[in-house]
């Protein structure tokens, strides 16, 4: 029986609905100096870093810069429930989860949800880390989505965007609520996990 891998057990949004919709990105790059950041802008401070597999491949982003180092998406015009995934390494792996980066989407008004990173259960017994966000994106904006580097030598893996079957709700101003939420775990995952691979699911 091989060991069970821990990140069986970290949130996933592998059991939301198979449309993956915009912006999503897995970096991989065949040089430090210009990771494919899949249409991201990144601020300085973000370099591409070597696989671990000894290939040649640079595939995770890797914040350098002890500022506030942060990656914005493309416009997308997606609206309704978002399950969005960002795998993530530290060089510290027993690291306290809690704000080392925060992932926000912005409209023309600005941001109408902001979360944070935080623990999970046996989250230190991974080298990668992975945290989940369920958002609702109002009707009729186009949006962008930020997240931000808290500390220095963040990695980010992959940003995985799904639509969800979560269903939106509506306040009295007619904007949707959005809530940073921690589903339930799952078994199936979106990106192979032996040297940190890109890979998603179907």
């Amino acid at each position: 029986q091989p060991p069970l891998d821990p990140l069986t057990s970290a949130p996933s949004c592998a059991g939301q609905d198979r449309k993956t919709v915009a912006p999503s990105c897995d970096f991989t790059s065949l040089s430090s100096g210009a990771p494919d950041t899949c249409g991201w802008s990144a601020s300085p401070g973000w370099t591409a870093r070597q696989k671990r597999d000894g290939s040649g491949r640079y595939n995770t982003l890797y914040s350098s810069d002890v500022t506030e180092a942060f990656l914005l998406s493309t416009s997308s015009q997606f609206t309704g429930s978002l399950c969005i995934e960002v795998q993530f390494a530290t060089d510290n792996i027993t690291a306290d989860l809690s704000n080392i980066f925060s992932l926000s989407l912005h409209g023309q008004g600005g941001a109408f949800f902001t979360g944070h990173s935080y623990n999970y259960e046996d989250s230190i017994l991974s080298v990668w880390k992975r945290n989940t966000f369920s958002a609702c994106v109002p009707k009729q904006i186009s949006w962008k989505m930020r997240i931000t580097s808290n500390i220095k030598s963040l990695q980010i893996d992959y940003i995985l965007t799904r639509a969800s079957q979560t269903m939106c709700e509506s306040t009295t101003e007619g904007v949707t609520m959005a809530t940073e939420t921690q589903p339930s775990s799952s078994s199936e995952t979106a990106t192979e996990q032996s040297d940190g691979g890109n890979a998603f699911g179907p």
